[in-house]
């Protein structure tokens, strides 16, 4: 995601007053994606998807994959299971 700095869609923060961090000059990144789950046969797939369909940013920008991955979830069935 190190485009969405590069580019100037999100601006450094500083930390919130919970934070160990607040009153340092520390500052921190923060994006906002909507991670969709598939479950496909005995595989579970995710996708990251920017922007998030929550913030204004997805008025100009149609959201897109910007990450993906996936792992086999067939251990979670009984055996026998199609």
């Amino acid at each position: 995601m190190t485009f969405l700095r590069d580019e100037g869609h999100i601006q450094p923060k500083t930390p919130l007053s919970w934070s160990k961090y607040f009153g340092s000059e520390v500052l921190y990144w923060e994006v906002t994606l909507d991670l969709v789950i598939i479950v496909d046969g005995r595989n579970l797939r995710f996708e990251a998807m920017w922007p998030s369909l929550e913030e204004p940013e997805a008025a100009t920008h149609r959201p897109s994959v910007q990450g993906q991955g996936q792992f086999c979830i067939a251990a979670a069935f009984k055996p026998g299971t199609a």
